[in-house]
This record gives structure tokens, C-alpha cells and sequence, in this order.
């Protein structure tokens, strides 16, 4: 023991007490654990620093750590008041603090290997000269680094009496405690919270308790960045923007519109399900997309559909898209006129109809091909905006009903003006008859308004109009047919040929002549005077046999009515009998004039030729 310090003599550490009694309580306010010794100003010096050395070993109730739950209250034990000094005694932490075993003992218990190092002899008691108590080592700190944690302090006791000292701070920086008097457990107060306390770490040097404070509070911080580093490790990566860009949400960009009809838009119609077909390199039926003076498209789309219990039955859709809507206007009547005059081809018009809130434009025709077996499709054209929409639904059976196919078309039409391409469909789409287009000799019967005797064979051809007749007539007519007064005529004639069952030897075709008078009081009485002559033939004539035929009436071009009847004339000889179909018609201040000469077994049928006249009373109305 060293000599120096106090004068009087040092005495040897006396037992604890036998007895439970914990002493006076004491409340802690430094967030390590541990408390200095504080004396009284009244308190010899040479004993307040021997006291000041001294350390008192926290009990099983002592505070934590910064962070751990808020313990009970601290308690001290004290040797009896005869031993001044009491013996150390080690504690251990709360099993449920979660500290390591070197968090609340005094000496060498920490299971860290740093603090495993030699430490100085004890000695029978503490005195100036011992070496402080080695602790673990520190890692190097920068000057001027800061940690800031909080704490827990009690309010400055002033003592009343001697041996009950006051709390203060040691101009060192360690906290410091007063030996309490036997009645400390009464005088002191309960600890209040206080404000966190800044612990500041300059060079090497090391304050006894602060290594470990530093140790939890790292420890603390490790745990909390593996946390936010997983959180952020996990987390949607989303690149910061950089300084003065405004961030926009990233919008998936839509799918194109598909101008074109799919098997989900066909669904049941013409009672099939439909699937997309390899095909597809035919154009529409009489749409030839070569064809002289249509405008070339900026891009075309196309899609051929089948029928999966009909595979003859197809579908082909094709979308024209120009530079501009005036192009498709164009484009739009070239089509029309190409469905009102199949050019070229084999098939037969059999009606047209004009659609009313479709598109900007719309219509349709129906056509036969009148091969074996008969092809029925219906060549729907429609121009809404840019884009020119031809669609041909072809058949074996009786085609679908027109307002069918219009609820169809109505689909991808709404998908093409979603986009501003031209006019949506209405609600409701109305169906109107109307005259399939004229071609460039409007007024005449089109070789695609006749039909074939039989399916599969022949074909129509037709002369340029000619005001040179050479109409002959049934021969029940009184008036010359070449020779019409007051009238200007012009006559066309439509042969057919190139069918093995037409009889040797036969000149067979339809004659056309048309006769213009001045005004529609003319034109009627003319019309009349043939109707009268043709239906008293027999009496005229002996040997003549005349039936009626069919009749028919209509509107034509521009709401201009027309009407004619028809009759069935056998002229017969000593050797034979030539059977005639007379057809007379009138539409204003026009009549036509119609004479097919078939054989008892190569004819039309009645149904035939009444849709013949029809055809001709509505190409008539087309003249200028």
C-alpha cells in the first residue's frame, strides 16, 4: 500500500454483512451502470481521494445500457458503519438484458479475449498509487468525433448533515458518487430523465465505462444497417432523378389498334366459330386491287378468316390506308364501282344496299359466283377517314342477314375511329336498297346482271351502245322497233356463249334498247301501245301463244321510280316453235325494250328474268 494520501491510517477491507439488508437505496443517472464517489466538502481530502479510487459494484437491479428496458430501481450494499470502505463484489447482468457477461462486472469477466489481459496485484486496499484497472482496448478515434446517447441523471443533493453528500460531476469528466449516510435510501429522490448526453472522444485516450456505452451503440447501428440495407437490397430499384429533372411515371405504351376483323369479332356468324387462315393472297371478289386509276394506298392490311365446320366458308378483310380522306373518298367510290360491275368475272350482282351511320361512307353488295356450287358473298365497302375497309364474307349456304354482317364491321370500324380516323358507328346502323354503281357506259345492262343458264358454265358479253338497230322483236309488235317516232334509240346487245348444253346452232343473248321522248307523257303512251300489242298477239296472230311473265317496279338512281311487265311469246311454224321473253319498262320519260331468245330447255327461269328487268329498270334511272 502506498503512503501517500491520507495521514491517517488505511485499514484492511472488513466481510459483508451476514444479513439480506441491501442498504440504502441509490439512484443512478449515468446510462453506463456505474457511479463515482462524491464526498462533502466537508470531507477530509486525503479521504476523498482515497474514496474517489474506490469503486462500488453495481447490484443485480442496476440500469442498463442505453436501449435495454428501464430497470427497478439500483440498491447498494454497505458493510456496517464501522468499515468505511466496503470489499468489492461482482454482479452479473440480467439474464434477459441481452449484454454480454462483461456488461455489468467489475473486474476480468468478460468473455471478449482483449480483456483477458494481466491486470495489477491486488492489493489489501486501494490507494493513489494503484494502477488504474486495465479495460478492454479501444479502437483508435479520430479527434473531434462525437457520440451522442441518452442518459439519465438525479438532481444535485445537498447534504444536511455530515456523511450524506451531494452529486456532482468531477472536473475530469467521470461521473462521481458521495458515500451515502446510513439514511440515504430516504433522502435521495427518484431518478428523472434528462436530456441525451453528448460524449465527445478526442486522441487514444479512454474513459472507464464509455468503451462500453460506444460498444452497444455500434453494435445497435450494425444491427440497424443490415435492417435498412435489406430493406433497401429488397425494395424496387428506382433511379434517383437527377438534379432539375421532373420524373414522369413510366406508361406502358398501348397495343396498336387492330384494323382488322378477328375470330373473337366474328364470334357465331353464319352459325360457325371462325379461326385466322394462312391465306389470303386473293383480293375480294370483283375488287382487284390492280385495277386502272385507283389510288395506291400508303399501306394495306389484310386477314383471311375460315369457318371451322365450313371450310369453304371464308372471310377476307382488307384495310386501305391513304394519305388523306379526300384520297379515300376517292379510292371509296372506285371500290364501289368495281362491286357495282365485277368486270371480268363470272359472278353475278344480285343487289345492293346503302348503309346509314356505319362510317363516313358505306355499302354493300351482294354477289354470286355462279360456279357449282354456288359462292354467295357479301362485299361490304366502308370508308371512315383515311382508311378504306373492304370485307367479303363468301358462303356456301344462304348468306347471313345483312344487319349481322353490319354489327360486325361495326368493331374494328370503332377501333380505326377511336383514333380520329373518320366517323364511329351509331348506335344503330339502317339498311336502304339502293342501284349498284355504274361503269363508264351508265344505263346498260352489266354482262355481272345476267346470270348463267346453268352453274359452273357460260359467260356474258356485251356490246358498246349503237343508235344502229337491228332489233327484229317478237313480231307481235305494230311499230317498227328500229323506227320510233319522237324518240332517239340506242341499242346494246349481251350474247352468251360457252355452254355445252346451249342447243347447236343457237344464237343466244338478250337484246337491250333504250328509247328517249321528250317528256314522260310520250314515254308512257309508247309503253302502253307495246303492252297492248304484245298481250293480244294470239289474236293478231294465229300461230303466236303469249302468257304473262313476271312484273316488277322499283326506285332507281336519285328516287326515280320505274315499272314493266313481261311476256312469253311461242311464234310457231309448220316445222318449229321460237319462244320469246319480251320485257317492256319505263322510268320517266325513258323505255326500255327487252328480248331474250331462249329454247324450250335452255331458259331462265322466271325468278331470272323478273331480276333481269329489275336490273334493267334500275339501270335505266342511271342516264343523264
Amino acid at each position: 500500500m502506498s503512503d501517500q494520501g491520507a495521514p491517517r491510517p488505511r485499514r484492511a477491507l472488513a466481510p459483508l454483512p451476514e444479513d439480506d439488508d441491501p442498504g440504502p437505496e441509490v439512484t443512478w443517472d449515468h446510462p453506463v451502470g456505474f457511479r463515482g464517489i462524491v464526498e462533502n466538502s466537508d470531507t477530509q481530502p486525503a479521504e476523498a481521494e482515497t474514496r474517489l479510487l474506490r469503486r462500488l459494484v453495481v447490484s443485480p437491479t442496476s440500469p442498463l445500457s442505453p436501449g435495454g428496458p428501464d430497470p427497478a430501481p439500483a440498491t447498494r450494499s454497505w458493510v456496517p458503519s464501522s468499515t468505511p470502505v466496503p470489499p468489492p463484489q461482482p454482479v452479473l447482468p440480467e439474464p434477459s438484458s441481452g449484454l454480454p457477461a462483461s456488461a455489468g462486472r467489475r473486474f476480468s469477466a468478460s468473455t471478449e479475449p482483449f480483456e483477458l489481459a494481466s491486470q495489477a496485484p491486488r492489493r489489501s486496499a486501494t490507494s493513489v498509487a494503484s494502477p488504474p484497472m486495465p479495460g478492454p482496448a479501444e479502437p483508435t478515434l479520430s479527434s473531434g468525433i462525437s457520440w451522442a446517447f441518452p442518459s439519465y441523471s438525479a438532481p444535485t443533493q445537498q447534504l444536511d448533515s455530515p456523511g450524506r453528500p451531494a452529486q456532482h460531476e468531477s472536473t475530469s469528466g467521470h461521473r462521481t458518487d458521495a458515500v451515502p449516510g446510513p439514511d440515504a435510501r430516504e433522502s435521495l429522490p427518484p431518478a428523472e430523465p434528462a436530456a441525451p448526453l453528448t460524449a465527445t472522444v478526442a486522441g487514444n485516450g479512454r474513459k472507464r465505462g464509455k468503451g462500453r456505452a460506444l460498444g452497444v451503440i455500434a453494435g445497435v447501428v450494425a444491427i440497424a444497417g443490415l435492417v435498412t440495407g435489406g430493406v433497401l437490397w429488397f425494395a424496387p430499384q428506382v433511379p434517383a432523378p437527377g438534379p432539375g429533372v421532373v420524373t414522369t411515371p413510366t406508361v406502358a405504351p398501348e397495343p396498336p389498334l387492330d384494323p382488322l376483323l378477328t375470330a373473337t369479332d366474328l364470334g357465331s356468324l353464319a352459325g360457325s366459330s371462325w379461326v385466322v387462315s394462312g391465306a389470303g393472297a386473293e383480293d375480294p371478289v370483283c375488287l382487284a386491287a390492280d385495277a386502272a386509276g385507283m389510288p395506291t394506298p400508303d399501306r394495306t392490311a389484310r386477314r383471311v378468316l375460315t369457318a371451322q365446320n365450313e371450310p369453304t366458308d371464308t372471310l377476307t378483310h382488307v384495310v386501305d390506308t391513304y394519305p388523306d380522306a379526300a384520297t379515300a373518298a376517292r379510292a371509296y367510290a372506285d371500290r364501289l364501282t368495281q362491286s357495282g360491275t365485277c368486270t371480268g368475272t363470272v359472278a353475278l350482282i344480285v343487289a345492293s344496299y346503302q348503309l346509314d351511320g356505319l362510317a363516313d361512307s358505306a355499302a354493300v353488295t351482294t354477289i354470286d359466283v355462279q360456279d357449282d356450287p354456288v359462292m354467295h358473298h357479301t362485299v361490304l365497302i366502308s370508308q371512315t377517314g383515311r382508311n378504306v375497309s373492304l370485307i367479303d364474307l363468301a358462303t356456301a349456304a344462304k348468306p347471313p342477314a345483312l344487319d349481322e354482317v353490319a354489327a360486325v364491321a361495326t368493331k374494328p370500324l370503332a377501333r380505326l375511329c377511336s383514333g380520329g380516323e373518320g366517323t364511329c358507328p351509331a348506335a344503330a346502323v339502317e339498311v336502304q336498297d339502293t342501284v349498284p354503281a355504274a361503269d363508264q357506259n351508265p344505263g346498260w345492262l352489266l354482262e355481272a346482271d345476267l346470270p348463267r343458264i346453268n352453274p359452273g358454265y357460260g359467260s356474258w358479253k356485251a356490246t358498246q351502245p349503237t343508235s344502229d338497230l337491228t332489233i327484229i322483236g317478237s313480231q307481235c309488235e305494230t311499230v317498227d322497233l328500229t323506227k320510233v317516232k319522237d324518240a332517239t334509240a340506242l341499242q346494246r346487245t349481251l350474247p352468251f356463249a360457252a355452254d355445252p348444253a346451249m342447243p347447236m346452232g343457237l344464237s343466244f343473248g338478250i337484246d337491250e334498247v333504250t328509247y328517249t321522248f321528250a317528256d314522260a307523257s310520250a314515254a308512257k303512251k309508247f309503253q302502253s301501245r307495246l303492252n297492248d300489242d304484245l298481250s293480244g298477239c294470239a289474236k293478231q296472230i294465229p300461230t303466236a301463244t303469249v302468257t304473262d311473265g313476271p312484273s316488277t317496279k322499283g326506285i332507281g338512281e336519285d328516287s326515280l321510280a320505274f315499272s314493266g311487265k313481261s311476256y312469253n311469246v311461242v311464234q310457231k311454224t309448220a316445222s318449229a316453235a321460237f319462244p320469246y321473253r319480251v320485257a317492256v319498262l319505263r322510268a320517266d320519260n325513258r323505255v326500255t325494250y327487252l328480248m331474250a331468245n331462249p329454247t324450250e330447255k335452255f331458259n331462265f327461269t322466271d325468278a331470272q328474268w323478273k331480276a333481269i328487268m329489275t336490273r334493267a329498270g334500275q339501270r335505266v334511272t342511271q342516264l343523264p
